[in-house]
């Protein structure tokens, strides 16, 4: 059997807590997007919904991919993915692009959801386990 090394609860809570950091972000900042892009309030409804699908997506292909490939090579493809989106969320010229930028930021930073939780299941038992199970929850 494989010995995994225990990972510390503040580095689980760190990857936990991207997406729903990136939401907050994103929603305190829609009256500008709106302004700023020149649309309507059902167009942001739609990037919130676009943003939600793309992690769910995320959740279950990285989730099955991090079994078959490992924790580490995933969550560090997922990261990848998160930044890369973000950078071009910034630097989006259209609502277009901001929309198809924020699926795919979406999809990579649900990697920290299912990656912390699946690290948190291998590195804990127990009661150790639900008490950083219920740190992890928002």
């Amino acid at each position: 059997m494989k010995i995994i090394a225990r990972i510390p609860a503040w580095m689980l809570l760190c990857l936990s807590i991207l997406s729903p950091t990136t939401e907050t972000i994103y929603t305190s900042g829609l009256p500008s997007l709106t302004k700023y892009f020149g649309i309507d309030g059902g167009i942001t409804q739609i990037k919130s919904t676009l943003y939600f699908l793309g992690f769910a997506l995320g959740i279950l292909s990285l989730g099955r991919l991090s079994d078959i490939y490992g924790r580490k090579p995933i969550a560090l493809l997922g990261l990848f993915i998160y930044v890369i989106s973000s950078i071009i969320s910034i630097f989006a010229v259209n609502i277009e692009m901001l929309m198809i930028a924020r699926v795919v930021q979406a999809f990579g930073v649900s990697v920290g959801s299912v990656i912390g939780q699946a690290m948190a299941r291998d590195s804990y038992q127990g009661s150790e386990l639900s008490y950083v199970y219920a740190s992890l929850s928002p």
